[in-house]
This record gives structure tokens, C-alpha cells and sequence, in this order.
């Protein structure tokens, strides 16, 4: 299964759903209830079908290619940074993963650690530790806990993008059209939406990067542990 393959269903479904709740606070629901019952079927099967699915999700597609990787890791990783940027600093301060320990990642990459020490430079480091991490990432990049835990954190760090791009056009369309305003409830839905998804993003980005350590202090030994 390719990599992009993690959000092939969900987003769709996430996209369609918000689509459902602007509507509903809009109050165009009422609209669609005053319709004959001939026209609600029409839009019923409309609705449901693979058809406008496939085309929300190509919209989808669209919108999250224009978006830079810089731009989207800011949005998720706001105020805190990725956690391979300080990942090997957070290692040497204190226990933080139950799967390895302290003296063991300092054994394991006791070299890595020679190098952070001789960088002064804060952004510098931090560049080289997530360096370091993605190297690690790329020799273990197949096995299966690394691979859950990555698309875990990309369906959450998309799901909270997306949920600002639906945010902006909303407001957008919202200033320019005569149809309707801007809607309270709606709009808190999807603030809510975006903290929710921010916080899983945040979360599930710590345990992809912890996962990658785990993994390769114990790549050699038999049977696996739990994402």
C-alpha cells in the first residue's frame, strides 16, 4: 500500500462530514426539506454517490498540494517543533519511552551525541538531530509499527489542514456571497475540529519519532512490541 493511500477513504469521508455541518448551521437544510420529494431523492443519491466523493477528494488533492510542507509542519507543530528537532536532547534529560532506556540510546548513539555537543547554535541543532532521527527513519522506514505510526500522524496533521483550508474558503465565500453569513456554531465547530486534530497530530508525531527509536535500539532482537 502506497503512503498516500492512508487517507484515501478518510479524508474523503472527513471532508464530506464538515461539507454536511456547514450546511446544517447554514440552515440550508430547511431549503432541502421545502423540495418535492422527487428533487430530495436526486440530491440524496447525489450526496451518496462515489462520483462527487471521488471529486471532493481530488478538490482535496488540489488544495493540499498547494500547501507547503513548511507551512503545514508550522500550523501542527506550533509553539512546540517537530520532535525529531529535540528528540535526542529529550532522550539524554529524562526516561521517556518505556520500550528503551536512557543508557541505551546514549550507548546506541553515543556518536550522534559527540556531534550535538560539539553544535552551539540552538537552530542548528535541531536541524541536526531531526537529520539524524530521518536517517534512522529511513533504514526502518518498512516495518510495520513505524509505518502504522506514520499514518496515524499524516491522517491527523492533514485532517487539521484541511479543517483551515475548509475554515478560510468558508469565511471567504461567507464575506463575498448573499446566500449566507457566517454562522457561529459552524464556525466553532470547526476551531474545535482544528485543536482536536492539532492535538492528535502533536501526539501522534511524538509517537512516530519515538517508534523509529525503539525500533532500531531493538531491530535486532526476535518479536516486535506494541505502536
Amino acid at each position: 500500500m502506497l503512503m498516500k493511500d492512508y487517507r484515501k477513504d478518510e479524508l474523503k469521508t472527513y471532508v464530506i462530514g464538515n461539507i454536511l455541518i456547514i450546511v446544517m448551521f447554514s440552515g440550508l437544510f430547511k431549503i432541502f426539506f421545502s423540495l418535492s420529494d422527487e428533487t430530495i431523492d436526486i440530491i440524496s443519491k447525489l450526496l451518496g454517490s462515489a462520483l462527487l466523493s471521488s471529486i471532493l477528494y481530488i478538490y482535496v488533492f488540489i488544495l493540499d498540494s498547494f500547501i507547503p510542507s513548511k507551512l503545514k509542519d508550522f500550523v501542527v507543530y506550533f509553539p512546540c517543533g517537530r520532535p525529531g528537532d529535540k528528540i535526542f536532547e529529550k532522550i539524554r534529560e529524562k526516561e521517556i519511552d518505556p520500550r528503551f532506556t536512557q543508557e541505551e540510546a546514549m550507548t546506541k548513539y553515543q556518536d550522534i551525541y559527540k556531534e550535538l555537543d560539539l553544535i552551539s547554535d540552538r537552530k542548528k541543532k535541531h536541524v541536526f538531530q531531526n537529520s539524524k532521527w530521518y536517517g534512522i527513519y529511513q533504514s526502518i522506514e518498512e516495518n510495520p509499527t513505524v509505518t502504522l505510526a506514520q499514518k496515524d500522524f499524516l491522517l491527523n496533521r492533514d485532517m487539521c489542514i484541511i479543517t483551515v483550508v475548509i475554515l478560510i474558503l468558508y469565511v471567504l465565500i461567507s464575506r463575498i456571497s448573499k446566500i449566507y453569513t457566517i454562522k457561529g456554531g459552524a464556525l466553532m465547530w470547526m476551531l474545535v475540529e482544528i485543536l482536536l486534530t492539532n492535538i492528535a497530530a502533536k501526539g501522534k508525531a511524538k509517537r512516530f519519532a519515538l517508534n523509529v527509536i525503539a525500533k532500531d535500539i531493538h531491530k535486532n532482537t526476535d518479536g516486535d512490541f506494541g505502536a
